[in-house]
């Protein structure tokens, strides 16, 4: 029965693990749905730990071992095995981590590229041609800043104070009615 410590914090599958949702159905009732969730185990938080500052794992119970969190699933590189199954199991992993080159070949197969010069006067003298790009940039975004707020306002005018909107013709056949104060 492999047994193993947790040197970073997983999600595994622990049997018996469940998220439970209560609600209160349209006739009063509590309604309860329940949900196969994985267990969190991170060995630094103590509420986690099933013995003195660490969290072991196991893949089958074993009554000498009461405390031990059985899960099901094959274990990770992030795993200490604790006795030989252990190890065979471990050893028997491929060595790629799960968020290397190899897992993530697009990442991998990327041409790195060296940057266009090391030499110190060339790069403050890009530096210094960005900047005034940048600077120029600036300027064309505020002149086409000004050039929509004068078309906003020249489209849209302001009534003035006391002005009396246009008068409304009543249609033909339609009753009119005066309010008495």
């Amino acid at each position: 029965m492999p047994r193993y410590k947790l040197k970073k914090p997983h999600y595994l599958d622990v049997p018996g693990t469940e998220w439970e949702q209560n609600e209160i159905g349209p006739n009063n009732r509590q309604i309860r749905h329940r949900y196969k969730v994985h267990t969190y185990l991170d060995p630094e938080d103590p509420t986690c730990q099933n013995y003195p500052g660490v969290v072991i794992v196991a893949s089958e119970a074993n009554p000498l071992y009461p405390f031990d969190y059985v899960f099901v699933g094959s274990p990770t590189s992030e795993m200490d095995p604790l006795d030989a199954e252990g190890k065979a199991l471990i050893d028997k992993l491929p060595g790629v981590a799960p968020m290397s080159e190899v897992a993530l070949p697009t990442f991998a197969s990327a041409p790195i590229t060296p940057p266009p010069s090391t030499d110190l006067q060339e790069l403050r003298q890009m530096l210094a041609e960005m900047r005034g790009q940048v600077t120029t940039l600036i300027g064309q975004n505020e002149a086409l800043q000004r050039r929509v707020e004068a078309a906003e306002e020249a489209q849209v005018e302001a009534p003035t104070a006391g002005a009396i909107p246009p008068r409304m013709e009543t249609p033909a056949g339609a009753q009119t009615f005066a309010l008495k104060a």
